[in-house]
C-alpha cells in the first residue's frame, strides 16, 4: 500500500509537470528567460526614467542660473592685475583674445596698436599667429553715453 502511494504521488508530480509543458508549451528554461528578460525590460524603463527626469531637472537648473545672472547683472567677473583707488587694469590672456575675436565682435578691436573695424572683420581671414602668448592688457574706449565703441588689447611685455 505504501508503494502505492508513493507510486500514485508520483505519477501525479510526473503528470503535472507533463501538462503543463505539453498545456501550455514551456518548461521551466524558458519561465526563467521570460522572467529574465522582463527584469531587463523592467531596469531598461527606469533608466530611461531617470533620464527624463535628469533632463527636467538639468533644464531646471539651467534657468534658475539665467535667472540668477539676470537678478546679479553679472555676466562676466573679470581678473584685475592691480588695483589703486580710480585706475585699475583688467587683463585678458592670448585664448580670450582669440575668443573675443571669433565671436561676433560688438565693437571695434585694437590689438597692439593695429585697430580692426567690427564690420569688416573676418575670422577666417585674420591670422592668429601674429598675437603672442602671454597677457594682454585690456582697456574699453567708451563714447559721451558710455557705451563701449573700441576694446584695445596691449600685450604686456
Amino acid at each position: 500500500m505504501k508503494n502505492a502511494l508513493h507510486f500514485t504521488n508520483f505519477s501525479i508530480k510526473a503528470v503535472s509537470q507533463t501538462s503543463l509543458r505539453y498545456a501550455w508549451g514551456i518548461n521551466m528554461e524558458q519561465v526563467n528567460k521570460l522572467l529574465e528578460q522582463a527584469a531587463y525590460v523592467l531596469l531598461f524603463c527606469l533608466g530611461v526614467s531617470f533620464l527624463l527626469i535628469s533632463c527636467k531637472n538639468m533644464g531646471n537648473s539651467i534657468e534658475l542660473l539665467k535667472h540668477s545672472l539676470f537678478r546679479q547683472n553679472v555676466l562676466r567677473q573679470q581678473e584685475l592685475l592691480e588695483y589703486k583707488a580710480k585706475e585699475h587694469i583688467l587683463t585678458a590672456t592670448r585664448a580670450e583674445v582669440i575668443g573675443y575675436l571669433t565671436g561676433s565682435p560688438e565693437a571695434d578691436i585694437k590689438i597692439d596698436g593695429i585697430g580692426y573695424s567690427k564690420e569688416s572683420f573676418g575670422t577666417d581671414g585674420f591670422d592668429y599667429t601674429i598675437l603672442r602668448e602671454g597677457t594682454y592688457n585690456k582697456e574699453y574706449v567708451l563714447d559721451k553715453k558710455n557705451s563701449i565703441t573700441e576694446i584695445a588689447f596691449t600685450h604686456r611685455e
